[in-house]
């Protein structure tokens, strides 16, 4: 089984994909694939292109995108809601593998929701 890979998209501070790099994992930016003000569904298609989960602070409008993609048979590799943090906190957590104050929307369609 490989490791997750992530895309953060423009609401994510592109510190996270740094620190995220320096401790070994695979993630890009919309800024590293100047994708700045594209449309959540476009980033959600370039996230899947790269079999990533696509990793947000935005939990207004990804949920509904998820459910328009599951409606019209698409599938992607995961999206992460993340509450914004200091971008220190947001990478140790995720070298963790902590799960508080995440919402985790799946590429099969189950919502998870975890508060901690």
């Amino acid at each position: 089984m490989s490791a997750v890979k992530f895309h953060l998209d423009e609401n994510v501070n592109p510190a996270v994909a740094e620190g995220l790099r320096l401790r070994g994992f695979d993630a890009t930016t919309t800024v590293g694939q100047r994708l700045l003000r594209a449309s959540d569904d476009k980033q959600l298609r370039v996230a899947t292109a790269g079999r990533r989960a696509l990793v947000s602070h935005d939990v207004t409008t990804l949920p509904s995108l998820h459910a328009d993609w599951l409606a019209a048979g698409r599938e992607h590799a995961g999206i992460i809601l993340a509450p914004a943090r200091p971008v220190g906190a947001l990478v140790r957590h995720r070298e963790k593998g902590g799960h508080d104050h995440e919402v985790t929307i799946p590429k099969n369609g189950g919502t998870k929701y975890r508060f901690a």
